[in-house]
Formats: structure tokens, sequence, C-alpha cells
């Protein structure tokens, strides 16, 4: 009876009342009619929005700085080092949600509005979307309600507003989801190391010697190189000799197959060495091949100007000799001479006396071979100047001899190389790499020979392949020449007696300075007491260089950087000195590998603000009733003459049941100033009709 009371004084007030009161609400400010509260959802979630866009930038640009080798910025570096990473995206994309759910939350509420007092709504939809601009609800509860109507366009203007609010709401939801699928495992620079690291046998300790041309190499670890290509000389017919350049190349101290692929930057004590080859075509003054029958071996003899040919290193020339026996085969031999070249680098501690060597291309597996000579042959053979002798050619950096069929036999170039390794102060920097190369046997070999071992990798690795490669594409660093390495003052810049403490190639080629060779054969069986057989690993790299670039020099570079390394990796259980290191290793870490998901975020955020600008400013445009977040207002303004009977019989009904009781489904109204009161007034018009 009260509530009957109340609703027939409010009606017969109005009635009474509707011509002299005003057909608008009183004029309230714009921030009374969206509510403080709402106010600052809408301003403060959009300066979380767009902070936390910043955030996601500076963790994108950082991961794109890293990803690229570059700075990251040490807040980046703390935030991924420490893991946070996927932590701060998860934090971010929480704060991103809960602005997000809020201000479609009051979006939703400006729209409900907007239907109420615009566009107008069925009888049926006036209670949920009165209440909707008190308490601002999830975009998809108005969803299920059906307002679309295309008459009038407006209806048709908000409902597109309330689905693309509502889609909104439900891509916030997954904004971390998204953010993350852009994510991956990358391997970037790890934090810059201090730390005293075991490098090298100390000073003093013996250390017996191991025979590394007869042993495989284990392992074919990256190194660091320097070179100057400006000063290196490639095989020409018109030059008489083929030079690598300035070279330094420095083993990276570190045993473990991982930590040489991950180490990006080191700087400390390492073994060293001068890596320069200079093979010239020898001038004989007198050659002499002589064949002994039983058992059959050649030996050459002879004199030779040697001179190192390349312009920046003149020595005074002066008389050489090799004499150097092997028996018929076919491959390559390394000789001993008796020369002895003192050459200078830019590197004082570097300078020392370089050994000649002479390098020998047989290829006496034809008719000249001594089983299918006559038993009249000549037991000896002197080249050059007699009819039936054998002749010799220039032919770039080597002398080669014909036999009287014109057959290639010998050809012959000596090289200049330093046999001693170096402890010194390195500095070395580069990306890592993918693997190391390895050694494996062709797919389809025609028979199991040395010579079908597959060596592409290990001389791609150290640059002997045709084509410029980059020390990236190589897998090895880049050798830094920083000022320690141009002062002999330097604790470290001395050399290591070869013999005594640290074997190196010359160790190796101990019988090449004895008059014994080192023979590279790829056909015939050589045997290991008389000549020096090297394992099959050596023969295919060095033949297979031959043959490829016919150039001595290169072979000889491959040849001693292998050698060194396996010497200095086999004293790694024997290493004692400890030397101050810095070093920087790969991380693999879970950073941002990709845009699309940002962008879709970045996008997302854009269109929020476009929606939100569109539906602010309809709502202070198109209503003037309504005052968010306020429930007596939203209540009060569903009591009307229209609607007062069907409220005094839903306390007891669901919505379905009011529905189809009491509601007839073409009524239509909107909320208007009615006398003096906003309330649902009923509408028959073109524009609302069904």
């Amino acid at each position: 009876q009260s509530f009957e009371h109340f609703a027939s004084f409010r009606k017969s007030d109005a009635i009474s009342s509707s011509g002299s009161q005003s057909p608008f609400p009183p004029v309230r400010r714009f921030w009374d009619r969206t509510g403080r509260w709402a106010l600052f959802i809408l301003i403060g979630g959009s300066l979380v929005l767009l902070g936390s866009l910043g955030f996601l930038l500076f963790l994108w640009n950082g991961a794109d700085e890293a990803a690229a080798g570059r700075d990251s910025g040490e807040r980046w570096r703390a935030i991924v080092f420490a893991g946070w990473t996927t932590r701060a995206i998860t934090i971010t994309a929480a704060f991103m949600r809960t602005a997000a759910t809020a201000q479609d939350a009051v979006l939703t509420a400006m729209i409900a509005a907007l239907f109420l007092e615009s566009s107008g709504t069925k009888l049926r939809h006036l209670p949920a979307l009165s209440v909707a601009r008190a308490v601002g609800p999830t975009p998809i509860s108005l969803i299920g309600l059906n307002l679309f109507d295309r008459r009038p366009s407006l209806g048709l203007l908000y409902w597109v507003l309330l689905l693309v609010t509502n889609a909104l709401w439900i891509a916030s939801q997954f904004t971390s989801s998204i953010l993350l699928s852009d994510f991956a495992d990358l391997s970037i620079a790890g934090p810059n190391t201090s730390a005293v690291v075991k490098t090298m046998t100390s000073y003093g300790e013996y250390v017996t010697y191991t025979n590394y041309f007869g042993a495989s190499p284990p392992f074919f670890p990256r190194f660091a190189e320097w070179n100057d290509p400006e000063q290196s000389q490639d095989v020409h017919t018109d030059e008489p000799y083929v030079d690598t350049g300035p070279t330094l190349r420095a083993a990276v101290p570190w045993v473990n197959l991982d930590d040489r692929l991950g180490l990006r930057y080191y700087e400390g004590a390492s073994r060293l060495w001068d890596a320069r080859v200079t093979c010239f075509r020898p001038e004989f003054t007198n050659l002499a091949l002589v064949m002994e029958r039983r058992p059959y071996t050649y030996t050459v003899t002879g004199d030779f100007v040697c001179h190192d040919r390349r312009p920046v290193v003149e020595p005074p020339d002066h008389k050489c000799s090799v004499n150097c026996t092997f028996n018929a085969f076919k491959g390559a031999l390394i000789c001993g001479t008796n020369a002895l070249f003192s050459t200078g680098t830019s590197l004082p501690f570097l300078e020392s006396k370089k050994k000649s060597k002479m390098v020998i291309k047989s290829n006496l597996i034809h008719s000249s071979s001594p089983s299918v000579w006559p038993d009249d042959a000549k037991p000896s053979i002197r080249i050059g100047g007699e009819e039936g002798d054998w002749i010799l050619r220039n032919e770039g950096p080597w002398m080669t001899a014909f036999d009287s069929n014109g057959l290639e036999t010998l050809s012959f170039s000596s090289c200049i190389m330093d046999d001693l390794l170096y402890n010194s102060n390195v500095s070395m920097s580069g990306p890592p790499a993918p693997s190391e190369p390895v050694m494996t046997w062709l797919a389809t070999p025609e028979e199991e020979i040395r010579g079908s071992l597959d060596t592409l990798e290990i001389r791609h690795q150290l640059g002997v392949t045709h084509g410029s490669s980059s020390l990236e594409d190589r897998g090895i660093l880049s050798l830094e020449l920083a000022a320690s390495l141009l002062t002999a003052e330097d604790v470290f810049n001395r050399p290591v007696e070869p013999y005594e403490y640290s074997p190196s190639i010359d160790v190796g080629l101990y019988s090449v300075n004895e008059g014994r060779p080192v023979v590279f054969d790829q056909v015939s069986s050589i045997d290991p007491d008389v000549w020096t057989v090297p394992h099959e690993l050596h023969t295919a790299i060095f033949l297979n260089i031959l043959d490829s670039t016919n150039n001595p020099a290169k072979a000889l570079q491959a040849l001693s950087t292998i050698l060194n390394h396996m010497q200095a990796f086999d004293r790694s259980t024997t290493w004692t000195a400890e030397q101050p290191a810095s070093y920087i290793m790969s991380r693999e870490v879970s950073i941002p590998a990709g845009r699309d998901g940002l962008l879709a975020i970045v996008v997302l955020v854009a269109v929020q603000h476009v929606v939100m600008a569109i539906v602010v400013a309809l709502f202070l445009s198109r209503t003037r009733a309504t005052l968010l977040g306020n429930s007596w207002q939203s209540v009060a303004q569903i009591i009307s003459p229209e609607t007062l009977e069907v409220l005094l019989q839903a306390d007891d009904l669901k919505d379905s049941e009011v529905r189809r009781s009491y509601l007839d489904p073409s009524e239509k109204g909107l909320v208007r100033r009615h006398g003096s009161r906003s309330q649902f007034v009923k509408r028959e018009d073109s524009g609302l009709g069904s």
C-alpha cells in the first residue's frame, strides 16, 4: 500500500506539474555525470595502458639489440639475467588487463545510457540497462539482451560500439598469452665476468713429447684470428710466391665445447702463434734425382737461392740446400732444408727465426715409376741440360719437373713459417658459433680410402675454401690487436721453449730436420719406420687443400693450426698457471624474438582509446538524465506509470515470466524528463516502432 501510495503520489505530481516543469533535468558538470570514480578509471587506465606499452617496447627493443649483439642497456640485462622477463610480462599483462576491463565496464555503462536516452529500448530491457549504468557490468552481460535494432540508425551505432567493446574486453583477457607468443629461447651475450682462469702450464715444468702427426685430432676447436688481407698473395702464374698475409691466431682457452661455442668476448692469457706462411718458387742452381732400386726410393738433392720473396720482408739472399729421400707415391711431402730466416713482425716479441721447409708434390705413380722402368734405366737422373733428362718449368710458386714424356713428376715450393707457440695476453670477440666442424666420410665414397674423407667443414673453418668468408661465417672469433700485444715487456709476452715446455709443429717435424720427410700419401702404403706418416685425417686435409687451391702456404697454415691446437688442448689437464681474465659467455634466455604479439597489443590499445573517445563524446552529447554509478537514480528512473504495474507484480517472477505475462514485445520507450522527474516513457513513432 505504501508503494502504491508513493507511485500514485509521484504520478499525480507529474500530472499536476507537467506543464510548469522543464523538459530537461538540471544541468550537471561532466564529472558529476560520469562520476569521479569512472573518470579516474578512464584516465588512470589510459596511463596504465600507455605506461605498460612503454615498458613492453623497452623489453622488445632491448631484445632486438641483444639479438643483434649490441648493448641492450644495464637495466634490461638486470631484468633478463635475474630471470624476470616472463614474470615482468605476466605482471604487466595483469595491469593492462585490469585497466582495460575497468575501462570497458565504464564504457558499457555509458552505452547502456545511450540506449536508454538516445535510441530507445524495448520495455523488457529497461531494468538491465538502467542498473548497468550504476554497476558498470562487463560488455558481454548486455550482448544477450538482443539490443540490435536497425531503427533508428543510432541504435545500430550503439550496438556496434557494444560489440567492439565486448571484443576488446575478451581480447584483454589474453594479453599475457598474446605477448608471450613472441617469446623464444635465444642465445645472447651474458654478463661480463672477471675470474682467474687456468690457461697454460707454469714455466719450468717439463712436458713430454707427443707425436701429434700420428694422432687423430680429437676435435677442431674454434679460435681467434687477425689477418691483413692487403698483404696476402694468392696463386698466380706470374707471381713466384704465395703469402697468407700477416696472420695471428690464438687458441680459445676452454676445454668444454659449449664454453668455446658460447664465448663472445675474452681478454686474458692464451696460446698465440704467428700463422703467416710464405712459399716461393725455389731457384735451383743444381737439382738431382737419384733412384735406388732396392728398395725403390728417390733422393732429391739440390741447392737453391732461399730468399723470402715477400715485398715486406727481404732477408739477404743466400744458398740453401735440400736432401730428401722418399719412395714412389702420389701425394705430397714436407722436407727440411738448412735454411733459417730471421724475420720480424709488427709485434716485437714475435721476432724469431723462421724455419724453411720444402713442400714437394709427387706424381710418380705413372709411366715414370721405377716399377715399370726397364732394367737399363738410368740409376741417376740429372734434371736439366741433356737430352732425355727431366726439365723444369716455372708455375707460380712451384718449380715443376716434367719427364721426357712431358708428364709432371715433382713440384717444389720452399716455405717459411714460424714454429713457435707463445703465451700472451690477448683480446678476442665475436658472435657465438652453432657448432665446430667435424670430418666425416663422404656419403657414397667410391672406396674406403683416406681420400674419401669429407674435409669441407674443417677447410671452411680454416679459411681455405673458395670465395671469401667472414670470421662469423667460419665460426671463429676476431683477435684484437690490443695495446698489450704491442709491447714486449708484458710478463706473458715471451715465447715458450718448443722442445722443453710447449711442443709445437716443429716437434712434429723433428724428423724433417733430420732428412726424413713427412709423407702425405693417399694411395700407397708408407713404412712408418722409414718415413713420418701423418694420421689419415691430417693427410686428407693437407692434400685436399693442395688439390683445391694449389697453395702450399694455406696447406701448411692449416696443418700448423691443427697441430698447435692438438698440443694446446692435450696439455689442458696440466694447466697450472692461473691468470686474471674477463669474458662474456652466451646465455640462453627467454626473450622476445618477434613483434606480432606486441603489434596486436598496440592495435588493441589504440582501438580501445578510439572506442573510448567515441563513447565518451556520445555520452556527454546525447544523454542528460544519467549519473553513472548512482544506484538509486538508476532504480528510480524505471518507475513510471508505464512500468508501475509490472514492478508491483515482478517481486516473485523471473524475467521470462514477466515478459510472457505482462509485457508487450513491441513496446519501446526512452528515459525522458517527464513532469518533474526523469523516467521511462513509452514512445510510439516510426523511429521506435517494431
